[in-house]
């Protein structure tokens, strides 16, 4: 096995590993979310089904308020989402870390060893100018750098440019 298929193998596992983490962090926010929605449904439901508990200013529902408020902080939702985000992007940041290290961030290494040759070039652009129908800038470029000519070439280009 290679290096760089080494490398991919090591990120698709911790790529599949962010994917478990992620369902993980899902599955305990919506356990906190739907624990909290059954505490205040249980309370509404206790204060509905309490007749006597018509007034705002009851004390008894104010005292349901309190014990529904002390009930919701006891189960500590924002800690546990918190610690399961923080297990989530723990995972996400070393995933980006192995991303980095096993791939090049100097692009330039890319061109260190392209040696293009002038003449292959100077033709690429005369053959540039001929098909955009800049044949003025095409004699100008050839007559500075002293280029040959290739007559069969440039007719040719003439010939299509004068017919559209």
């Amino acid at each position: 096995m290679s290096k760089n298929t080494g490398q991919f193998e090591t990120l698709l596992q911790d790529l599949d590993r962010v994917k478990r983490r992620q369902k993980i962090c899902k599955k305990a926010i919506n356990e906190n979310i739907n624990s909290i929605v059954n505490a205040l449904q249980n309370s509404l439901s206790d204060i509905n089904n309490d007749t006597a508990m018509e007034e705002e200013d009851d004390p008894r529902l104010k005292n349901k308020i309190q014990d529904l408020s002390t009930e919701v902080l006891k189960m500590k939702p924002l800690d546990h989402v918190t610690k399961s985000h923080k297990d989530y992007f723990a995972y996400l940041s070393k995933l980006g870390k192995d991303i980095d290290k096993g791939f090049t961030k100097d692009i330039n290494s890319i061109f260190q060893n392209t040696n293009l040759e002038t003449e292959q070039i100077n033709n690429v652009i005369q053959e540039h100018f001929l098909r955009e129908g800049k044949f003025e800038i095409q004699a100008a470029f050839k007559k500075d750098l002293g280029l040959g000519t290739n007559t069969s070439i440039e007719q040719s280009f003439h010939a299509i440019h004068q017919v559209s």
